[in-house]
């Protein structure tokens, strides 16, 4: 998926991979999957929505990012990166 990401490039540069989070299950066959990817000049943050009907493999419903954590990652995933004071 990230190969088909270019226009991240312009915030990060190259990409050097992907760090899952955490993924919640929010019903047998609904995830969201929160990611790190590292680029080169800075980490970008994903929240994917995925939903596997069935047997058939994950599909990806929607595509939450941001260079913010702040705006992709609620709290309950990690502390937020700035605090609201």
């Amino acid at each position: 998926m990230t190969a088909t990401c270019s226009a991240l490039e312009q915030y990060g540069g190259s990409i050097l991979g992907y760090d899952i989070v955490r993924t919640l299950e929010i019903a047998p066959h609904l995830r969201r999957v929160y990611v790190v990817l590292p680029y080169q000049i800075q980490p970008v943050y994903l929240m994917l929505t995925v939903y596997r009907p069935g047997e058939v493999d994950w599909r990806v419903n929607t595509v939450n990012w941001n260079a913010d954590p702040d705006k992709v990652f609620p709290t309950s995933v990690g502390p937020p990166q700035h605090s609201g004071s």
